[in-house]
């Protein structure tokens, strides 16, 4: 494989990203839909181990998830 190749397990795609946070426990998902990622949040969204918390600012973010 050439050096600056990227191995197919660490593409980033929405099953990657579901598929680490059960890897590392993660039970809470402070969110800011876009359409960029879509995708993404639906398929944690039927995640029943999973909790969705939406924000509607950036800055919402960080405090709601001190907070956990």
């Amino acid at each position: 494989m050439p050096e600056h190749a990227i191995p197919q397990a660490d593409v980033l795609s929405p099953e990657t990203v579901h598929g680490k946070f059960k890897e590392h426990g993660v039970t809470h998902v402070i969110w800011l839909p876009d359409s960029e990622t879509n995708w993404l949040h639906t398929l944690l969204e039927n995640d029943p181990d999973l909790t969705m918390v939406g924000v509607g600012r950036e800055g919402n973010a960080a405090a709601i998830a001190s907070g956990l």
